[in-house]
């Protein structure tokens, strides 16, 4: 129905920072809702890319998406969330909400190609990571220190320091600011420590620039 569809295009609007206009026939003017000063989290996209995008490829069957998905923890944000139920021949496909973060996303990556990296940051590599994760004070997870320098090397780095422990078994991006300021966890199988990386990037878009550089780094030493 039609309220069902102002809702959703409202969605929309806030999700791509348009205004939306609203036309009632009871109204004696137009409507206008202006975008939430707020903006969206796209560390979900960030982390499962390759799975949003094999599932926009084409139908996949219900089986093969369970089978797809079922490597990830509980931990994570459940797909569900982003996924139609399955069609009269078995096939799911991303639902609606989920195609407009999807798209959104996908918009926002050709957009951070297309921009420059961050100023680079005249600090040592090692003096970028904080004096408790490089004397080991506490029992980090195994290869804590190795990926901070690794995330550290990058030249628009500026420091990173930990967290609260988290019980976790798996590595991931929780989210990112526009401030450029990065948070994640770092795990080993058995536990995670939160670790939140700083950096000279400025605004939304290079910030989600170098959590790609991050999160790869995060894939290659998982």
């Amino acid at each position: 129905g039609l309220k069902a569809e102002v809702v959703y295009s409202t969605l929309v609007g806030m999700i791509y920072g348009v205004p939306i206009k609203y036309i009632y026939e009871e109204f004696k003017e137009l409507v206008t809702l202006k975008p939430l000063p707020i903006s969206w989290n796209s560390n979900v996209m960030l982390e499962f890319e390759n799975v949003f995008a094999w599932l926009d490829e084409e139908p996949r069957r219900v089986e093969d998406v369970i089978q797809r998905i079922a490597p990830y923890s509980l931990d994570r944000p459940p797909f569900d969330a982003f996924l139609a139920q399955p069609d009269r021949d078995g096939h799911v496909f991303l639902s609606p909400i989920g195609e407009v973060l999807w798209r959104h996303f996908r918009l926002e990556v050709e957009l951070v190609d297309a921009i420059d990296f961050p100023a680079e940051v005249a600090v040592p590599v090692e003096e970028k990571i904080a004096e408790s994760l490089r004397k080991a004070k506490h029992h980090y997870p195994e290869g804590t220190h190795k990926v901070c320098r690794k995330i550290a090397e990058l030249p628009y780095i500026c420091q990173i320091v930990s967290g609260f422990f988290e019980d976790t078994a798996s590595s991931r991006l929780k989210s990112f600011d526009d401030d450029g300021n990065i948070r994640l966890v770092w795990a080993d199988g058995r536990k995670g420590v939160n670790l939140l990386v700083t950096t000279k990037a400025k605004g939304r878009l290079q910030t989600l620039k170098v959590a790609k550089q991050i999160q790869q780094l995060l894939e290659l030493r998982s």
